[in-house]
């Protein structure tokens, strides 16, 4: 594994750079790598919200003017994972609520993620450095996974850089294809309670394992919402937000 030796500079010891060649099994490193944009987390931590995930966030760091809303843009960098020793997935996030400073926003979106990519010891792919200064959503396969620049829909508009581990992308595919007949099912309970047809219906059949069943989330016509709740023999229940008026209420139950 290269390491960089760490460098003693008017009394600060230099971070060292995390190696390339597994850089998503140093978490706790990885909450670090972007300190030098202002990012500072508090560490590689359990989440207290959500049992069974890991974590390391920022706050939201404002910057510039505020626009309209009285807000300014912001930014912020996340680690997510399922383990203590290994992260999933690393997260640069920038809300854009002065559009006057959308190149300044991106300018520091961009800035964090080449310190992103110096930190884990690797060279910033051209096209991730073509996206995002065309400002346009584009996924990148990369040696360690995927390289990504997300647009989220929302009242601003708000664009992450996502880097996603290879190990996590392909165990998360191996479960969407052993859960493929309980999706395929789920979609045609789903269609018989909302009365209307299966194909307006869509999701990415990814489960998410509750305690007692298992679940997928289906997005239905219109502000249409939907749970599909899988338990053990075949029994299902449906629970829905229709036209986005939450929360969930159950509609159906039974057996596929």
């Amino acid at each position: 594994m290269r390491r960089i030796a760490a460098t003693l500079l008017f009394g600060i010891v230099a971070p060292q750079a995390i190696g390339a060649d597994d850089f998503f099994g140093q978490p706790q490193r990885l909450c670090s790598a972007v300190e030098s944009q202002g990012l500072r987390t508090e560490g590689w931590k359990q989440s207290k919200a959500m049992p069974g995930e890991w974590l390391c966030m920022t706050t939201l760091i404002p910057f510039g003017a505020p626009g309209a809303n009285g807000m300014e843009n912001n930014i912020a960098f996340y680690v997510n994972g399922t383990s203590s020793g290994r992260a999933n997935d690393i997260r640069i996030k920038v809300n854009i609520n002065n559009a006057a400073e959308r190149r300044q926003a991106f300018s520091r979106l961009e800035a964090a993620t080449k310190s992103l990519f110096k930190a884990i010891s690797q060279p910033v792919p051209p096209e991730m450095s073509k996206t995002i200064s065309q400002q346009k959503p584009a996924s990148i396969s990369t040696a360690f996974g995927t390289a990504e620049l997300i647009r989220e829909s929302g009242r601003i508009d708000s664009f992450k850089v996502v880097l996603t581990d290879a190990r996590f992308l392909a165990a998360k595919q191996q479960t969407r294809n052993s859960s493929a007949g309980d999706f395929s099912s789920c979609k045609a309970a789903v269609a018989k309670a909302a009365g209307y047809s299966s194909s307006l219906l869509s999701g990415d059949g990814d489960p998410v394992q509750e305690s007692g069943y298992r679940s997928f989330m289906l997005k239905g016509r219109g502000k249409d919402l939907f749970f599909c709740e899988v338990y053990s023999g075949g029994r299902h229940k449906v629970k829905a937000a229709l036209n986005g008026n939450f929360p969930f209420r159950y509609i159906a139950e039974g057996s596929f």
